[in-house]
């Protein structure tokens, strides 16, 4: 990897893309100030960065964090009820972002990390994550198998990465010479203190960990945790940042249970030789598939180390709730109740609020939890879907001051807001959207299948992808189903025809809220 040197014009380029930030640093400077005289200091600035990057060291005066101690919740005088926000100098994060743009940039060209490490990559989110997830589990349960998640905690895994481990795997990647003598200076000689009050607590050294807050922090993690994906030819690993998971096919579990055990010792062994702890106890398994079969299998053990994991019949992951039926009404409920809870807040202050000031906070605060996921749970059955239309419906009703029994169809127009079922439709449509142009993460190349590759011959009516058979009524619920009748069956031709994600985007909601399109995806997806 080469450091080339940066511009006056790249480093502005990087100023105007990071937050504008107004708290201040050990050096009393804010990322706020900063961009107000970034076109007076740009020139020295711009040396010293060439001078790190042509010498490879990071200059020591950036290797200071000032820690902010947060308030949660619980008890004031309970330092656990305290979040460590880590102040760097905002000088450093335009450094960072530099080298996180070379250090990017390397390991996509070189193809280094693993394509099940959904975190902290262009194209990847934790929703991706889980539809590759649960597509996994559904697939093993269309074959008659059944999948056993294994979900570890590892903990404060940022905080102890052992750096002299961490230089020798960037040298292993190809990160060396001048660019591995950067990370090394980097991470060498690091302090920090608490600040509370303006009074400051003495200096101590960080030997361990990823630096907190920064930017290049995140991208060190993936580097580091990126080999465990090689440890077992069995076991398929889905990676967000440290959120660990691994799964297991199998046709007979308590014929495969003790080689499924065998096959973990191998991630124990990983992790102790990287110096990572998992906490059992924290941790947990799920045995995915029908219910009639993972009934009978209460004697199931998992170990880890000669460590029990416990079983659980759900498991929250990257904020969606999975059950081991891959049901999603536990998912919805709660999903319906937070909206509620927001709803009951914002009526309490309806009289100080008016209907725009509303119509901000739905997009704010209700939208997120409704759009979350979507794509997995918003073609279930329509009786588990009714919470959450309701809890959106009193929203709107919310921000329209009307009564609790009044139709809202009209609102929703008024209002340019689309409804649950419309909202599924549309973000369908764009993974669909992606699919075709490419902007997933590999795992989603083959995805669907193109009727042409399978039909000899083909007419302009002609659906565009292939419908995959299924014996399961759960997989029709599944986007790698719904999609393709989707796009086929709804998208209008003018849609189709559009070439960028935005336009896409901007029209398809159009469309949408134009046509008022009612869609019952329970029997349209048929």
């Amino acid at each position: 990897m080469f450091l080339d040197l940066t511009s006056e014009t790249e480093i502005l380029s990087v100023v105007r893309l990071l937050r504008n930030k107004k708290s201040l640093s050990d050096d009393n400077l804010s990322m706020y100030l900063v961009k107000e005289i970034i076109s007076t200091i740009i020139t020295p600035i711009t040396h010293i960065f060439n001078l790190s990057l042509k010498q490879g060291i990071f200059p020591s005066q950036f290797k200071i964090s000032k820690i902010i101690p947060i308030f949660k919740k619980g008890k004031t005088d309970d330092i656990k009820n305290y979040r460590p926000i880590s102040l760097l100098s905002p000088l450093s994060k335009i450094l960072e972002k530099l080298i996180f743009v070379r250090l990017s940039h390397f390991l996509s060209k070189n193809h280094l990390l693993n394509d099940n490490q959904y975190g902290f990559r262009n194209n990847h989110s934790t929703e991706l994550a889980i539809i590759e997830l649960t597509q996994r589990i559904m697939n093993n349960m269309n074959d008659k198998h059944l999948t056993v998640g294994v979900f570890l905690d590892l903990s404060k895994a940022f905080d102890v990465i052992d750096h002299n481990l961490l230089i020798k795997k960037l040298n292993s990647y190809g990160v060396r010479g001048i660019a591995n003598n950067w990370f090394k200076s980097y991470l060498d000689s690091r302090k920090q203190y608490v600040s509370i009050n303006n009074f400051n607590s003495n200096f101590a050294d960080v030997v361990n960990g990823v630096p907190q807050g920064s930017i290049l922090g995140p991208m060190l993690f993936l580097i580091f945790i990126n080999d465990i994906c090689k440890v077992s030819s069995q076991a398929k690993c889905i990676l967000y940042a440290d959120d660990t998971n691994i799964f297991y096919t199998s046709k007979n579990i308590i014929n495969d249970i003790d080689l499924i055990n065998t096959d973990l010792n191998k991630f124990s062994d990983w992790f102790n030789s990287n110096r990572l702890t998992v906490n059992c106890s924290k941790s947990s398994f799920v045995i995915f598939g029908p219910k009639i079969l993972t009934n009978t299998l209460s004697n199931v053990i998992i170990n880890l180390n000669n460590d029990s994991i416990p079983r659980v019949s759900h498991i929250k992951l990257l904020g969606l709730t999975i059950c081991e039926n891959l049901s999603w009404q536990y998912h919805i409920n709660n999903v319906s109740t937070k909206i509620n809870k927001l709803t009951g807040i914002f009526r309490k202050l309806k009289n100080k609020l008016n209907p725009s000031i509303l119509h901000n906070l739905y997009y704010s605060f209700i939208y997120p939890n409704i759009t979350y996921g979507i794509t997995l749970w918003g073609n279930s059955p329509n009786i588990h879907l009714i919470p959450i239309v309701r809890s959106q419906k009193k929203y709107i009703r919310l921000i329209g001051n009307i009564g609790p029994f009044d139709t809202t169809v009209d609102l929703f127009n008024n209002l340019n807001i689309l409804n649950v079922k419309n909202i599924y439709f549309f973000f369908i449509s764009v993974f669909i959207f992606k699919f075709l142009f490419k902007l997933l993460p590999p795992f989603f190349n083959d995805f669907f299948i193109f009727s042409k590759s399978i039909k000899k011959t083909t007419t302009r009516h002609t659906p565009i992808f292939y419908t995959y058979k299924t014996r399961l009524k759960i997989y029709t619920s599944s986007i790698k189903y719904t999609g393709p009748k989707i796009w086929d069956q709804l998208i209008p031709e003018h849609l189709k025809n559009i070439s960028t994600l935005n336009s896409f985007k901007r029209e398809l909601k159009l469309f949408l809220l134009t046509n008022k399109l009612d869609l019952d995806l329970n029997t349209v997806i048929t």
